[in-house]
């Protein structure tokens, strides 16, 4: 009957109005084929304003809702027409060119990166600033705006360049807050602009300068529901990594719809008990951006964390996708480095909530398999999180039997759901009794191993970080790795132009060969230099990224640990014999502003190669700029510089042969010292954690070695605190 009522309303309706509806059906026949599609497309081009008007309707009225039309009009090239029109003189033009051009970015790929292109762009945003009295126009330029910024593909530099046409005064900006006091629709439209465009610290500090946050928190409470949505997503953003807003934010207040003023961080918390789904999760995330700079302290109630919490985990099972994944993202932001905070959301439930990501919604929801990938991103990011620190998390996450879904993951087809799957791995890795057992069960090694040929830069580095826990000497699967080629591909990311490879490449590289004292160990090295070179890994000690320098000096410190005769074998290997490498290492040290890391490191391989022949001992001590710098290295000021200086010096006053020569070796070195204006005297005054353990050393010292193990040990007692190597003849 309803039907009815309104085709009779139809068919009775005005003279006028009958005629223009059936002009729009005429309009849409006419524009459905291919004849009309290019018929169209050409008339936009009209000198005719009212042509141009039709045509542009036209087009409008067929694309919205039909991908096939969109594709149609897009390869007949309507876009560029379309940018043209947005600066006709007829603002209805403009505004029909503006709505097909948002309804086009609604589109498939292809048509996504025509439409989202540097010209669009500027003739939407030429608009919003040109013709602020035509409120259609307007708020139709700011909906397209919106559109194409959500799709993550449209570039956001000219939103924020410097002396724009359209707003030369206050830049780009400054008319975007502008806009914030426009109608519901344009102020929807413009937060959400925001949120997808302020992705780096400089342009939310932008915004914030130009008032935009303190004109966002005077429009949380005084407008609709939608309008608060746009707001809190806007905030979210602002707010993410940014402690000068977070500060500022902290101290404001708002007044709510009762009259009341409360904190704005309390008034983030009253949304954690709205109807919308989507509007709790995004309080939450404000409020977490703002616990993650500290500022909550003392700003409000002690439970609030416990709050996030609940409400996070209740939006796991949301029946929006969206919000879903939203929380288990929210959730991963909140407790990431914090124990205690992790800790409370095993106890509350949260990991076998996030284990049900995974499995399929059930009910009549089928989802997409864009939103499959997104459920199964988000759990994996949140449990990663969850189980980086505690061991007991770890172990409720083995429990709830997600690990065969983290090994799929690892195959999967999307590629941000392969960087979780190994970030997740790499957290469930940290636990030897994973390593040895469930990790090894399920077979995560080689799939990890393909990874480091995977065509993202995200994915490999998350790979090859994982692979350095798989390779330390305890691991079972460090056998596996090797079989599989991983020496190859490990060597294969030292040579990356990506820092990051680079690094976690020398890092499994270095754990790979982590106390190689045995036969089969002398092999793994003989193995890894191979593929590495010597000449390679010299360069490394040089690259341009510090960790990368302090790991490939680690590198090299486990290729010179263990036997006299393996320390001779690597350092013959690797250059004319032990003065040259000691040579290097010197170099190394002199270098200015040396990181402490560094240091650390470079002291250590010659503390090993001290750990070697009498040749390998008289090579350090003949070389008086590094007996020197050792010197300087016992003086520093961080304890884990001084206890490798401490071992050079047990190392090079310990005697060659204690039951054949009286340890006249020793004597010669210290007489060598003398000579060279260094003496080296341990000092056991020194509070670092390692004393009691030289101490130890001394004292072992074999009763038929040298006078110098005696004045040593009796100088580690008498000398001054913190000095070890001291100028003089001795």
């Amino acid at each position: 009957l309803l039907w009815v009522h309104m085709h009779k309303t139809l068919l009775t309706s005005s003279a006028t109005a009958a005629p223009q509806h059936l002009t729009h059906c005429r309009d849409m026949v006419a524009a459905s084929g291919e004849g009309g599609v290019a018929a169209c497309v050409a008339e936009l081009d009209s000198s005719d304003a009212v042509a141009r008007l039709s045509a542009v309707r036209r087009l409008k009225n067929a694309v919205i809702g039909s991908r096939t039309r969109k594709a149609q009009y897009v390869a007949a090239g309507c876009i560029p027409k379309l940018v043209q029109l947005l600066g006709d003189d007829d603002c209805d033009v403009a505004m029909h060119a503006a709505a097909s051009l948002g309804s086009l970015a609604r589109g498939s790929e292809v048509q996504l990166q025509a439409v989202c292109q540097p010209d669009v762009i500027e003739g939407l945003v030429t608009n919003l600033g040109r013709r602020p009295e035509h409120a259609h126009l307007v708020e139709t330029c700011a909906r397209s705006l919106r559109i194409l910024y959500q799709t993550g593909i449209a570039s956001a530099e000219l939103l924020f360049e410097v002396g724009h046409k359209a707003c030369p005064t206050e830049g780009l900006p400054g008319l975007l807050v502008g806009l914030l006091a426009g109608t519901d629709t344009v102020v929807e439209s413009v937060a959400g602009v925001l949120a997808c465009c302020c992705k780096t610290v400089e342009r939310r500090m932008q915004v914030f300068q130009a008032s935009g946050v303190q004109r966002l928190l005077g429009l949380l409470v005084r407008r609709g529901p939608r309008v608060q949505e746009a707001v809190l997503e806007a905030l979210a953003a602002l707010l993410y990594d940014t402690p000068e807003i977070c500060a500022w934010v902290a101290k404001q207040t708002c007044t709510t719809g009762n009259g009341v003023s409360e904190p704005t961080p309390q008034c983030f918390v009253g949304f954690l008990h709205a109807s919308r789904g989507n509007v709790r999760l995004l309080a939450c995330a404000c409020l977490t951006n703002l616990e993650r700079q500290n500022v909550l302290s003392g700003v409000c109630d002690a439970s609030i964390l416990g709050q996030v919490l609940s409400c996070v985990i209740g939006l796991l099972q949301s029946k929006h996708v969206t919000v879903r994944y939203g929380a288990a993202i929210t959730m991963a932001n909140l407790v990431e480095d914090r124990q205690q905070l992790q800790q409370q959301l095993c106890e509350r439930g949260a990991v076998p909530r996030l284990a049900e990501l995974f499995l399929p919604m059930g009910g009549d929801v089928t989802p997409e398999p864009r939103q499959e990938w997104m459920l199964k991103e988000g759990a994996l990011v949140a449990l990663s999180a969850i189980c980086s620190s505690r061991e007991d998390n770890r172990r409720e996450v083995i429990k709830s039997d997600v690990l065969k879904h983290v090994v799929a993951c690892l195959k999967d087809p999307e590629v941000s759901v392969r960087h979780a799957a190994a970030r997740c791995t790499r957290s469930l890795s940290r636990s030897v009794k994973n390593l040895r057992t469930c990790l090894m069960d399920a077979g995560i090694a080689k799939p990890l191993l393909a990874l480091l040929s995977d065509k993202s830069v995200d994915v490999r580095a998350a790979a090859s970080a994982t692979l350095c826990n798989l390779v330390m000497e305890f691991s079972p699967m460090k056998k596996v790795v090797m079989d599989a080629g991983g020496i190859e591909k490990l060597v294969e990311l030292t040579r990356s132009s990506h820092s990051r490879l680079r690094l976690n490449g020398v890092w499994a590289l270095k754990n790979l060969l982590f106390e190689a004292d045995t036969l089969e160990a002398t092999v793994t090295k003989s193995r890894v230099m191979q593929q590495l070179r010597w000449d390679h890994l010299f360069s490394l000690l040089d690259d341009q990224i510090v960790d990368v320098q302090k790991e490939a000096l680690a590198l090299l410190r486990n290729l010179v640990y263990g036997s006299a005769e393996d320390i001779e074998r690597q350092i013959s290997a690797a250059c004319s014999g032990a003065p040259e490498l000691i040579d290097r290492m010197a170099t190394k040290l002199a270098q200015p502003n040396l990181p402490s890391g560094v240091t650390r490191q470079a002291l250590y391989v010659v503390c090993n190669v001290a750990t070697g022949t009498a040749a390998h001992k008289n090579a350090v001590v003949a070389h008086t700029a590094l007996c020197e710098t050792i010197l300087g290295a016992i003086q520093h000021g961080g304890v884990s510089v001084r206890v490798p200086a401490l071992w050079t010096v047990i190392n090079l006053t310990w005697p060659d042969d204690a039951g054949g020569n009286n340890g006249r070796g020793t004597g010669d070195r210290y007489r060598k010292s003398g000579e060279t204006n260094v003496c080296l005297r341990p000092n056991a005054h020194d509070h670092s954690p390692c004393l009691s353990l030289h101490a130890q050393v001394l004292l072992s010292a074999p009763a038929s070695s040298t006078p110098w193990a005696t004045c040593a040990l009796c100088s580690l007692f008498c000398s001054p605190v913190s000095q070890i190597l001291t100028s003089g003849n001795g």
